[in-house]
């Protein structure tokens, strides 16, 4: 009985007498999720910039409004103490040098981690084949490898391009009728 009246009066108020280690949760799957492979640099530099993001946006917001506070109270108030006058405009000329170098700070900014996100968007590989024929992981792995184009190769291609272009440059410079 004693029991019952506890369940019944936990139950009121929203609390079960026996907590549970899982939550019952209804779970809803998604059609497609797409996933970026991220090396530990680049995700130290996310975490760098999401640190820094917007913190000279709400200096430059804070220093602007306090110099320009300080402003119309030297401008509407009569000060005679000259060092307390001298105090409240180094305060503000200070205010208004502060609140211009993190306003264009911020300005330089804004965007900067947007353009590394979507560097490292464009870094990722997308699907390999034909569509609709797309190649798995395990499938690329079976395919032969071609071995690159040796510095060799490279060299002798370049020699011979070489060549041709002074071969061209001379018969182009040569006057009609004379040879070489």
């Amino acid at each position: 009985m004693k029991e019952a009246l506890l369940r019944f009066g936990l139950g009121l108020i929203g609390m079960s007498p026996y907590q549970d280690d899982q939550i019952p949760a209804a779970r809803h799957r998604l059609q497609r999720v797409v996933t970026y492979e991220v090396l530990a640099d680049h995700f130290d530099r996310i975490e760098q910039e999401a640190r820094s993001i917007g913190t000279d946006l709400q200096l430059a917001c804070a220093f602007i409004p306090v110099a320009l506070m300080l402003t119309v109270t030297l401008k509407t108030v009569t000060i005679s103490n000259e060092r307390v006058y001298d105090s409240f405009f180094s305060i503000m000329v200070l205010c208004y040098l502060m609140g211009a170098i993190t306003g264009y700070r911020a300005w330089l900014e804004r965007g900067r981690l947007k353009k590394f996100m979507n560097w490292i968007r464009a870094q990722q590989i997308g699907p390999v084949g034909q569509q609709g024929n797309e190649l798995r992981p395990s499938d690329l792995a079976a395919l032969p490898l071609e071995p690159a184009p040796s510095v060799q190769m490279v060299a002798e291609v370049v020699e011979s391009r070489v060549v041709e272009s002074q071969v061209t440059s001379a018969v182009e410079s040569t006057p009609a009728g004379e040879e070489k």
